[in-house]
C-alpha cells in the first residue's frame, strides 16, 4: 500500500478530516491536502508529526513513506521467497501452521507481520528467524525484552499504552 493510500485509511478509520490530522501534526491543511494529492512527499518533520498524532513509531511512517534508506517492501520479499521456495499461500500456511487468510493479508498489505506470524514464516520458508523479522522492520522477542528492560517506568507505560491501543484496533479490524 502506498503512503497516500496508507495515510487516508488512517485519517478514516480515526474518523478525522484532512484539517484536523494537519491540526494535531502541526502541519498546514494545504501541506496535507499537497501531501494527499500527491503533489508534494511528506518530509522527515511531516512523518515525525504524522507519527506522534497516530502513536505509532516514527520508523513505521518514514517505511510508508519511503524516506528511510533501505525500507523493504515485506510484502514484495515475502512474495519473492515464496516463488523462489514454489510455495502458494496455502502450502506456506500449512508449514507455517498458520492460516491462509494471515499469509494472504500481509501479501495483500492489508496488515503487516507481527512478532507470531513472523516467527511462522520463518518456520515455513526454513529460514533464520533473524532474517524475517529484519525484514518486517522488526525486533527478536527476546531483544525486545532486553530493550524493554532497560526503559524509565514511564517509557514502559507509554509503551504498555501503545500496545494496548494497538491490540484494541486489531481486535477491531479482524473482529477478534
Amino acid at each position: 500500500m502506498d503512503f497516500v493510500k496508507w495515510l487516508r485509511a488512517e485519517i478514516e478509520e480515526r474518523g478525522w478530516s484532512q484539517n484536523e490530522l494537519g491540526r494535531r501534526a502541526g502541519v498546514s491543511s494545504g501541506g496535507i491536502s499537497l501531501i494527499l494529492s500527491r503533489q508534494r512527499r511528506p518530509s522527515p518533520g511531516v512523518c515525525r508529526g504524522i507519527a506522534r498524532v497516530l502513536e505509532i513509531p516514527e520508523e513505521t511512517v518514514f517505511r510508508k513513506a519511503g524516506i528511510l534508506e533501505g525500507a523493504d517492501d515485506f510484502a514484495a520479499w515475502l512474495a519473492e521467497e515464496m516463488e523462489t521456495r514454489d510455495l502458494g499461500v496455502r502450502a506456506l500456511a500449512r508449514r507455517a501452521g498458520t492460516s491462509p487468510s494471515s499469509i494472504s493479508n500481509v501479501l495483500n498489505r492489508k496488515r503487516s507481520a507481527g512478532t507470531e506470524l513472523c516467527q511462522a514464516l520463518a518456520t515455513g520458508l526454513g529460514l533464520p528467524e533473524e532474517v524475517v523479522f529484519q525484514r518486517a522492520g522488526l525486533l527478536r522477542p527476546s531483544y525486545q525484552i532486553r530493550l524493554f528492560g532497560r526503559l524509565t517506568p514511564a517509557q514502559r507505560n507509554v509503551i504498555v499504552r501503545q500496545m494496548q491501543e494497538m491490540i484494541a484496533r486489531n481486535e477491531r479490524e479482524t473482529g477478534g
